[in-house]
């Protein structure tokens, strides 16, 4: 008896070894395959679908990358040179010829930087009074900024357009002895430090919003909006996504300097809009005066 209780369970486990090999031998039947090639492409079309939302994030995450870096080589010019770089610009906002579009700064030496008892005489003394023009595009040879770079020698943003470049034309003018100050006050050097800190007041605006992007505004009450910043020193743009195909009020203010020249002082910054009509994907970033001086001051430049 019990020799046949081993040969039955011998026997089993032999069928059931068999049956199990068998199971394993089978393979995938077509609905489990066609249930897997449903999951995969599910899957595919989820990743085909997001892969412009990421590239998107990517471009944007770029962006402030370069633009961190931009304001660290505009402060680190300034602590070096005790004044702001000039526009890289063909502009000609003094009648004495204008620049080229090369990559480096268009500087100005229109007159004396010293007046004579408040008239400077009409030469030139090799120091640098002014700018060939205050908006343009970023001197990005002159700061040693390196990235993608384009023939004429701009820094281009993720989108492949230039990024732009608007400083401050403030002139104060305060000092009233014999040897006043005559340069333009951040971009001559130690201009800042000639006319003092308390009166040397940045005019560029930042606003929340535009209707009237077609105007030389100065002030966000010009365009029906809220301050966000009023004494910026330098600001700089990229015109996004769109690369300023749609021409929404509040996106065409940050273009709108370079078409009425320094006369207009006023940009926007928001949050980004698809909405037709109010659309905004700009990247805009400035710098204020206290930043600015507060970091002269730690390179000695200052006061």
């Amino acid at each position: 008896m019990h020799a046949l209780l081993l040969a039955t369970t011998s026997c089993w486990c032999s069928m059931k070894s068999s049956l199990t090999k068998r199971r394993i031998q089978r393979g995938f039947t077509l609905i489990e395959i066609a249930i897997v090639l449903l999951i995969v492409t599910i899957l595919l079309g989820y990743s085909v679908a997001l892969f412009p939302i990421q590239q998107e994030l990517k471009q944007y995450r770029k962006l402030d990358r370069d633009m961190d870096d931009i304001v660290d080589h505009l402060i680190g010019f300034a602590q070096v040179n005790g004044r702001l770089p000039c526009p890289d610009t063909d502009g000609n906002i003094n009648g004495l010829g204008a620049g080229d579009i090369n990559g480096q700064e268009d500087t100005d030496d229109v007159v004396n930087n010293v007046d004579t008892l408040g008239a400077p005489p009409p030469d030139p003394d090799g120091i640098i009074d002014s700018c060939k023009g205050f908006y343009g595009f970023l001197p990005a040879g002159t700061l040693g900024l390196t990235g993608n770079i384009d023939s004429l020698g701009r820094l281009l943003d993720p989108w492949g357009q230039p990024y732009r470049y608007h400083v401050s034309t403030v002139n104060a003018d305060s000092d009233t002895n014999a040897d006043t100050f005559a340069g333009f006050d951040l971009v001559s050097p130690n201009g800042i430090s000639e006319e003092g800190l308390s009166n040397v007041t940045p005019n560029l605006v930042v606003c929340d919003d535009s209707d009237n992007s077609t105007a030389a505004d100065t002030t966000c009450a010009g365009v029906s909006a809220a301050d966000i910043v009023t004494n910026a020193a330098v600001v700089v743009i990229s015109t996004g996504k769109d690369i300023g195909q749609f021409a929404s009020n509040i996106q065409n203010e940050n273009r709108d300097d370079f078409d009425d020249g320094t006369n207009d002082l006023v940009y926007t910054f928001s949050t980004r809009s698809d909405v037709s009509g109010a659309e905004y994907d700009d990247g805009v970033r400035w710098i204020s005066p206290n930043v600015l001086y507060s970091k002269m001051i730690e390179a000695g430049q200052l006061p």
